[in-house]
């Protein structure tokens, strides 16, 4: 796979893609497939960072546009639009870290869809009450690797089923408690 090469990472690609080790033979078109081909948001960011390095040399004709990160189908299966819709808006405007803010995201996700079973009709933020809040820390504490994960795709098989470690129990808690705050 092509995932977490950095900007070197992307150049190689890039150079092997051209048959050159050349700038100035990086094609847009080998921009724009590497770009929707790669699985690593890093490694796509990477390409639109040295397309612009290469429009400002005049190397191309062209700026890049970046990358627009809509809701993924696979993440959000489940999980109410409005919730969705908000967790987006946080994520593209939060200060956090990309790190954090992307692992925020997808436990924003988690609970979205975890408390849609427990409260159906509950599909906005607005609509919690003190006690979902109590109701969603109760879910937090009892849950187990894999619980509302809409794709289990990278959860690793062996930890499925079995009790959140502590860290990841305050980590899902301090994810909501931002989400909160931030929307008021």
């Amino acid at each position: 796979t092509r995932e977490g090469y950095g900007l070197r990472g992307a150049l190689c690609i890039l150079f092997l893609m051209n048959e050159s080790p050349f700038l100035r033979d990086i094609t847009w078109d080998s921009l724009v497939e590497l770009r929707e081909q790669t699985p690593s948001r890093d490694t796509a960011e990477m390409v639109y960072k040295v397309a612009n390095v290469l429009y400002n040399l005049k190397l191309l004709n062209r700026r890049f546009e970046p990358t627009k990160r809509g809701p993924n189908p696979a993440l959000t299966t489940g999980v109410p639009a409005n919730w969705v819709e908000l967790a987006v808006t946080w994520r593209d405007k939060s200060t956090l870290t990309e790190k954090v803010r992307e692992s925020n995201y997808r436990q924003l996700l988690i609970m979205g869809r975890g408390m849609s079973k427990l409260y159906p009709k509950v599909t906005h933020p607005a609509q919690w009450t003190a006690e979902i809040v109590q109701d969603a820390i109760v879910a937090i504490m009892s849950m187990k690797v894999g619980d509302y994960a809409g794709v289990l795709k990278h959860v690793n098989p062996e930890k499925v089923g079995k009790e959140l470690e502590a860290a990841t129990k305050a980590s899902f808690i301090g994810a909501l408690k931002r989400f909160f705050i931030d929307l008021q």
